[in-house]
């Protein structure tokens, strides 16, 4: 099978951000009684921020209101400057599809805000796409299909000419029901579960991803 476009997720995929969002809630929750843990956050990875803190904070009794998800950003971003999270061969790949005139997309669950400086952070910047949709552009996340439709009607191609690049469970899910066939990064999940979810396949890091892209994507 030979895809016409590529449509990336972006964390866990272009880069290794769920440790260092999970150490943000953790050290942010903490003084309001939390005493959380990583595993906490497995089950919310890859529905967006306001689900990535409103359910480990659930699993501490905690009410989650949106000022919570402000805060985490911006101590997320914060971090940034100093915390080298890109994931290896991210810049080449996205560089790669371009230089061979397929289409790419940006499909992130996560605000605008934040996809920004993740791609800031991977060497990356909106015009290396032909569309992005972001978690505010869509009216249910992921493990609704709605971004990735979207995202193939905005490159004008069909569901079943795209792969989708994920790590999460809940975006292979997502890609599933959009019609898309779905390849992971190990990055949120083994390969045994990824693979039992669907995926036609795993990659460590970007550089792998690339050497598949040249044998299953056409311009």
């Amino acid at each position: 099978m030979l895809y016409r476009a590529v449509l990336f997720d972006c964390d866990g995929v272009l880069v290794d951000s769920e440790p260092l969002l999970t150490r943000v809630i953790i050290d942010y929750l903490r003084p309001l009684g939390a005493a959380l843990v990583p595993e906490d956050f497995k089950p919310f990875t890859g529905m967006g921020e306001a689900a990535f803190i409103e359910g480990p904070a659930h699993l501490a009794g905690i009410a989650y209101h949106e000022g919570m998800k402000h805060d985490c950003y911006d101590l997320y971003v914060q971090q940034l400057a100093v915390t080298d999270i890109a994931i290896a061969g991210a810049k080449q790949v996205v560089q790669y599809l371009n230089e061979n005139d397929i289409y790419t997309a940006l499909a992130s669950s996560a605000d605008a805000i934040k996809v920004l400086a993740n791609l800031h952070s991977a060497g990356l910047a909106i015009r290396d796409f032909d569309a992005i949709i972001n978690g505010e552009m869509v009216s249910h996340r992921k493990p609704d299909p709605e971004i990735y439709i979207k995202a193939a009607a905005a490159l004008g191609v069909k569901p079943e000419e795209c792969i989708v690049v994920e790590d999460a469970i809940a975006g292979l899910q997502a890609a599933k029901a959009a019609g898309m066939d779905c390849v992971c990064l190990t990055t949120a999940f083994d390969d045994e579960t990824l693979r039992a979810e669907g995926a036609i396949a795993t990659f460590p890091d970007c550089v792998a991803l690339q050497e598949w892209f040249a044998k299953h994507v056409v311009g």
